[in-house]
């Protein structure tokens, strides 16, 4: 009797693990698009945001390589037929040096459409520097 039992756990045991084993660990993170990166001159700026049609978050990032200190901060902005629509969504403005990363998240619905990653420059000069576009 005893065998039959011990038996009996030991296989609903691996039966467990098995199955267990290939359940996604994150199957309640939402996927998110690829980013996309885009050469600005002293450094690169990406974009990545969820998919459409749920909340979610869109990333803005610059990873500064080279150049002088600025003081700026990141940003995105809508698009509709390619051209800017509506209101630029900001972080607080920083002084970014070479060598380093910057990095901002916005939750947000994701609405159809593209949206494009920018830096707003504040000093030494104003400048609105317009990076990659990520669509879905």
């Amino acid at each position: 009797m005893r065998k039959k039992y011990a038996l009996r756990t030991g296989l609903a045991v691996l039966a467990a693990l098995a199955t267990s084993a290939f359940l996604p660990v994150h199957a309640a993170a939402a996927p998110v698009d690829k980013p996309v990166c885009k050469g600005i001159g002293n450094g690169d700026l990406c974009i990545e945001k969820t998919p459409t049609g749920k909340p979610g978050e869109i990333h803005v990032w610059y990873v500064k390589k080279k150049g002088p200190q600025v003081t700026a901060y990141l940003a995105w902005q809508n698009l509709k037929g390619g051209k800017p629509d509506g209101k630029i969504f900001g972080s607080t403005p920083v002084p970014m040096v070479a060598g380093k990363t910057y990095s901002q998240k916005w939750p947000t619905y994701i609405g159809p459409g593209c949206t494009q990653g920018l830096i707003q420059e504040t000093a030494p000069k104003k400048q609105l520097i317009r990076g990659p576009v990520s669509c879905g």
